[in-house]
C-alpha cells in the first residue's frame, strides 16, 4: 500500500478580513464613496458638466488615422463581424475593425496616433458642430434645428446589472451622482464624468422587480417601488440602510408602478388603480389622503413650486389639482387623443405637453383656461405611443420617446417647438423607456430594453452662476384664482397692493405673526391688468381689460376702499396708467393704440395720441411732463404733453422685440427699457446724443425692470426666473453697430454672396459673422474665440474677432452683474429702496417679497 498516492484532504480557508473586503468591494462597489460624495457636496462646485463648446484656442491636432470615427464608439458589433471578436466583454466595434486591418496590412507608421491628439482631434470636430449650429444671434439661449451633442460612454458601463429593462434613470439634484434601476431589483449609483463613469454603490432588493425610482428632493435618500406590490422601500444613503415600508390598510387594491416626487419636498404621489391618486408623505412616509378621478390614471405632473399638480387620464382628461387644499381646480380634455399615456409639464411652468397612444405630442401654454383645451402646437414625428417624456431644467429641451420602436426618441426646442433635425442620428439607440437630464443640463441620458444606459454630452448647459449672496424670502402672498397681473409694496406701513384677472383689488397688511393677509377685497366688473398709487393722497388708479379707468380712494388705516368714479378712457385693454400730482392728470395707454390724459377733479379729456401699434409699456417725467410709450413693435416714442396739445419729441429704435416694461429715473436722466428680445437697453436722454447701452444677460422675456437712485443699481427680472442687478454707477460702453461687408475684414475671403471675388481668388464663399466687440463683419476662422464683455453690457460669453480677443485678454473683465434665482417666472417686479424690500409677481399667481439687502 506504500506505493498508492496518498489523498490530500480539502484545505478550508479560514476567514480572511482582507479577502472579505476585496471581494464585498468586487461585487457590491465603494461602500462608503456615496456618502462621502453626499457629504462633500456642499464643499464642492455644483455638477461640472461638460460642455461640448469647448476654448478655441486649442492647438489643432495632426490628422486622424483612416478608421478612426467617433460615432462607431457608439455601435455595437454587427454579427458578420462578431467572429472577430476576442472574448474581451470591452472590444467596441472601432476595435474590431482596427485590429482586423492591422491583421491583414499591417500597422503602417502613418497610423500611430497618439491618445493626446485623438482627444485633440475629437475637440475639433465638436467645435466644427458648434460652428454649424445657428449662433448667430445675440440671444445667449439655446439654438434651434441643429443640436451640438457627443455620444460619450455608457452611464452603466461597469454595472450593467440592473436588468434587462431599465425602468429608472436619475440625476442626483445636487452631487454629481445618477441613479439606474431595472427589473432585477437593482440599483446603482455612479459617478457621472462622461468617461469612466465610476461605480459607487449597488443596492440589491430581493424578490422585487423595480419598476420605478426616484431621489428624494433634498437627494438624501431614493424610493423604489415595484407593480402590484403593497410595499415599497426607500434607501438612506447617508446611513447605507434600506426600510420597507407597507401600504395604509385602508387602502384597497393597490399598484404602485408608477410615482412622482413634489419639488417642494411635501409629497410623493402616486399613480393607483382605478384613478386613484394616492398621495403620502415624503418625509414620514404615511399615507395623506386619496385623489379621485373618473378614469384610470397614467401619469402625473408637478408644478415647479408643488402648489400645483397635473393629472392625465387615459381616455385624454387633464385635472389640475391645488395641493395645498388638495381639491381639483379644473378639468380639461386633451385634443385628439384616443388613449393618454404620458404628461410633463415644463420647470417654468408654461408648457404643459401630452403624449398619446397615437404619437402624437399635444404643447399646451399654461395657465390652462378651458375645458376643451386647442394645443398651441402638435408634434408628429413619432408613430408609436408616447411612453415617456421629459424637460430640461431650462425647459429649452422635450425629450418624447417610445419604447415600441427602435430608435423612436426625439428632442423638441423651446420655445421654437421644433424638433431637433441631427438627433438621434445615425447612432442605434434601441428602444427607449425612460430619459433624464441633468440639473445643469450638461448630460443627457436614455435608459433602454438591452440593459444599457446610454449618456450625450449636450452641447447646451445651463450653467449660470447664481451669486453667492442669495435672495431672502420675507413672505409668499397667495390665494389669488387667476392671474396676477401686477403688485406694489405701499410706502410707509408693511403692506401690498394687488390687482388680478379674477377681477379683484386686493390690500394685503403685514399682521404680527410675519404673514400677509387681505384687509380689503374689492369686486370688479372685469379683469385687473394695472394699477397706480398715490401715496401722498392714498388716491389708487386701476385698469380694467375692459379700457375702463377706475379711481378709488383708501382710508387711513387702509382697511376700507371708495370707489370715486369709472372712466371710459380706452377701447380695450388698459395697459399702464399713471397719476402726475404736479398737473392733476392721470395718463393712460391701452392695446387700442392710444395714449390720453384726463383732468383727475373733472375726468375731463385733454387729449390724446394715436401710435403705430399697441401699447404695452408707460413711464412719465414729472419735472418736464415727457411720456414715454413702448408698443408691440419695440419701439419707444417719446411725447411732451401739456394742456394745449402733444408734440411728437423723438422715437428710440434699438429693440426687436416688444416693450414690456419702462422705468425712468429723473436724476441721471436715464430711461430703461426692458423687451422680449431678452435685453435691457438703458437710453441716455439726458446727454441728447442718442447713446443707449445694451445689457445682455436674461435667456428669456425681460418682463420688470426696476431701478434705485440712490445706490445706483437696476434691477431686471425675467420670464427664466432671474433677478439680474446691474451697477449703473460705473461707466459702460455703447455697443458697435455691425458694419456690413462682401469679405471678411480680417482676412479678405469672400462671403458666399461675392460671386465675383469667388472667382477671383478660386475659392469658395465662406458664411459672415459680426464680432461683438467691434462690429467688424468676420468670418468663422477669425472669430472663434468667445469672451465676456462687461463694460459693454455681455455678461455671457460672445462670438470675438481675433484682433479683439488680443485686447480683452489684457483687459478687466470683472463683472458688473449679479444674477439671482426667483424661483418663479417673472411677471412684474417693484422695489422700495428704503425698506431694502423687493416684490415679484409670478406666473405660478404668486406674490413674493424678498430682502433685497443683497442688492443694495
Amino acid at each position: 500500500m506504500s506505493g498508492q498516492r496518498k489523498k490530500k484532504k480539502l484545505q478550508i480557508p479560514t476567514d480572511d478580513p482582507a479577502e472579505e473586503a476585496r471581494l464585498e468591494k468586487l461585487v457590491l462597489g465603494k461602500q462608503h464613496g456615496l456618502s462621502e460624495v453626499l457629504q462633500n457636496v456642499n464643499e464642492k462646485p455644483p455638477e461640472s458638466d461638460t460642455s461640448i463648446a469647448d476654448d478655441k484656442s486649442k492647438i489643432k491636432s495632426q490628422k486622424k488615422a483612416a478608421w478612426i470615427d467617433e460615432d462607431d464608439a457608439a455601435h455595437e458589433i454587427p454579427s458578420k463581424l462578431r467572429k472577430f471578436a476576442t472574448s474581451k466583454s470591452e472590444d467596441s466595434y472601432q476595435e474590431v475593425l482596427r485590429r482586423q486591418y492591422q491583421r491583414n496590412s499591417g500597422n503602417p507608421s502613418w497610423a500611430n496616433i497618439s491618445e493626446a491628439s485623438r482627444k485633440s482631434a475629437l475637440d475639433d470636430d465638436v467645435d466644427e458642430m458648434m460652428r454649424c449650429g445657428n449662433l448667430l444671434g445675440k440671444s445667449s439661449g439655446l439654438p434651434k434645428d441643429i443640436l451640438a451633442f457627443k455620444k460619450v460612454d455608457d452611464l452603466n458601463k461597469e454595472t450593467r446589472i440592473e436588468g434587462p429593462f431599465i425602468n429608472a434613470v436619475e440625476f442626483h439634484p445636487t452631487a454629481t451622482v445618477a441613479l439606474i434601476a431595472g427589473s432585477s431589483g437593482i440599483v446603482s449609483i455612479v459617478q457621472v464624468n462622461g468617461t469612466s463613469n465610476s461605480k459607487l454603490q449597488t443596492v440589491k432588493f430581493r424578490k422585487f422587480s423595480i419598476t420605478c425610482a426616484h431621489f428624494s428632493t433634498n437627494g438624501e435618500e431614493f424610493i423604489v417601488s415595484s407593480k402590484n406590490s403593497r410595499s415599497f422601500f426607500y434607501y438612506d444613503m447617508l446611513q447605507g440602510k434600506s426600510f420597507q415600508i407597507a401600504m395604509h390598510h385602508s387602502i384597497g387594491r393597490f399598484d404602485m408602478s408608477k410615482f412622482r416626487m413634489s419639488p417642494d419636498g411635501k409629497f410623493i404621489a402616486i399613480c393607483g388603480k382605478f384613478g386613484t391618486i394616492h398621495l403620502l408623505s415624503a418625509k414620514t412616509k404615511e399615507w395623506i389622503c386619496d385623489l379621485k378621478m373618473n378614469d384610470h390614471v397614467f401619469d402625473l405632473s408637478f408644478s415647479n413650486d408643488g402648489r400645483r399638480m397635473y393629472s392625465y387620464s387615459d381616455k385624454g382628461e387633464i385635472y389640475e389639482w391645488d395641493m395645498t387644499n388638495r381639491y381639483c381646480i379644473r378639468k380639461m380634455f386633451d385634443e385628439g387623443c384616443i388613449k393618454g399615456l404620458s404628461l410633463a409639464l415644463s420647470p417654468s411652468g408654461q408648457i404643459l405637453a401630452t403624449g398619446s397612444s397615437s404619437g402624437i405630442v399635444n404643447l399646451y401654454e399654461t395657465p390652462l383656461k378651458n375645458d376643451y383645451l386647442t394645443p398651441s402646437k402638435v408634434i408628429k414625428n413619432l408613430v408609436t405611443p408616447i411612453t415617456e417624456m421629459c424637460f430640461n431644467n431650462s425647459s429649452e429641451i422635450l425629450a418624447i420617446a417610445s419604447d415600441d420602436k427602435k430608435n423612436a426618441i426625439r428632442l423638441v426646442h423651446f420655445p421654437s417647438m421644433t424638433v431637433f433635425s441631427n438627433f438621434p442620428g445615425s447612432t442605434s439607440i434601441g428602444r427607449p423607456r425612460v430619459t433624464s437630464f441633468s440639473p445643469l443640463g450638461g448630460y443627457f441620458a436614455v435608459g433602454t430594453g438591452h440593459q444599457a444606459v446610454l449618456l450625450y454630452s449636450s452641447g447646451f448647459s445651463n450653467d449660470r452662476q447664481f451669486s453667492n449672496k442669495k435672495l431672502v424670502l420675507i413672505a409668499k402672498l397667495e390665494g389669488c384664482r387667476d392671474d396676477v397681473n401686477q403688485a406694489i409694496l405701499i410706502p410707509g406701513i408693511e403692506g401690498v397692493i394687488s390687482v388680478s384677472n379674477d377681477r379683484s383689488v386686493r390690500v394685503w397688511l403685514r399682521r404680527d405673526s410675519g404673514q400677509y393677509w387681505p384687509s380689503i377685497y374689492q369686486d370688479l366688473n372685469s379683469a385687473a391688468t394695472c394699477l397706480y398709487y398715490s401715496p401722498p393722497t392714498r388716491y389708487l388708479l386701476i385698469g380694467l381689460d375692459n379700457g375702463l379707468i377706475v379711481e378709488f380712494s383708501i382710508s387711513d388705516d387702509f382697511n376700507h376702499i371708495s370707489q370715486i368714479r369709472e372712466v371710459p378712457a380706452h377701447q380695450s385693454r388698459v395697459a399702464g396708467v399713471y397719476y402726475n400730482v404736479v398737473s392733476d392728470w392721470v395718463i393712460s395707454i391701452g392695446r387700442d393704440k392710444v395714449l390720453q390724459y384726463y383732468e383727475r377733479p373733472s375726468g375731463k379729456s385733454i387729449n390724446s395720441y394715436i401710435s403705430n401699434a399697441s401699447c404695452t409699456a408707460l413711464a412719465f417725467d414729472s419735472d418736464s411732463s415727457h411720456a414715454f410709450i413702448g408698443d408691440y413693435s419695440g419701439q419707444i416714442t417719446m411725447l411732451k404733453l401739456d394742456n394745449i396739445g402733444i408734440k411728437v419729441i423723438t422715437t428710440l429704435k434699438g429693440h426687436s422685440g416688444s416693450i414690456q416694461s419702462l422705468t425712468w429715473d429723473s436724476n441721471s436722466r436715464l430711461l430703461f427699457s426692458g423687451s422680449f428680445d431678452q435685453s435691457v437697453v438703458a437710453w441716455d436722454i439726458g446727454g441728447q446724443k442718442g447713446t443707449a447701452y445694451e445689457l445682455q444677460g436674461h435667456r428669456g422675456k425681460v418682463s420688470a425692470i426696476c431701478y434705485a437712485p440712490e445706490k445706483r443699481v437696476l434691477i431686471s427680472g425675467g420670464e427664466d426666473s432671474v433677478v439680474i442687478c446691474w451697477d449703473m454707477s460705473v461707466p459702460r460702453q455703447e455697443t458697435h453697430p455691425w458694419t456690413e461687408s462682401d469679405t471678411c475684414q480680417l482676412c479678405s475671403r469672400p462671403f458666399f454672396w461675392n460671386l465675383r471675388a469667388m472667382m477671383d481668388q478660386k475659392q469658395l464663399g465662406i458664411r459672415q459673422h459680426h464680432c461683438r466687440g467691434c462690429g467688424r463683419a468676420v468670418c468663422d476662422k477669425c472669430s472663434e474665440n468667445r469672451s465676456v464683455i462687461p463694460i459693454m453690457g455681455f455678461e455671457s460669453p460672445i462670438r470675438v474677432c481675433d484682433t479683439c480677443n488680443v485686447h480683452l485678454k489684457e483687459a478687466d473683465l470683472t463683472s458688473l452683474a449679479t444674477f439671482h434665482d426667483a424661483k418663479h417666472s417673472i411677471v412684474f417686479m417693484d422695489l422700495d429702496e428704503t425698506k431694502r424690500k423687493l416684490l415679484t409677481v409670478g406666473q405660478d399667481r404668486l406674490i413674493k417679497i424678498w430682502d433685497a439687502s443683497v442688492l443694495l
